[in-house]
């Protein structure tokens, strides 16, 4: 679905930015997201694949939006 026109129309400003954009602040960020996820104030979730040999499944569900979150695959134990 194109939503080109409908902006026009309702003439809504759409501006983009670049993570990078904040590079000084990733630090700060970091400490308070850490913080955050530690107090259980902020969830993630991660798709999880287990061995090597499951990289291409991975992958390919990666670009078939089968993951929810980040998308890993663990190939050992640490």
């Amino acid at each position: 679905m194109r939503v080109q026109g409908f902006l026009v129309k309702a003439r809504v400003k759409m501006q983009g930015f670049l993570v990078r954009d904040f590079e000084d602040q990733f630090q700060e960020a970091y400490k308070a997201l850490a913080s955050y996820v530690e107090a259980g104030e902020l969830q993630y979730e991660e798709t999880i694949h287990e061995g090597l040999e499951r990289v291409p499944e991975a992958f390919i569900g990666l670009f078939k939006g089968e993951n929810i979150g980040k998308q890993l695959v663990k190939v050992s134990e640490e």
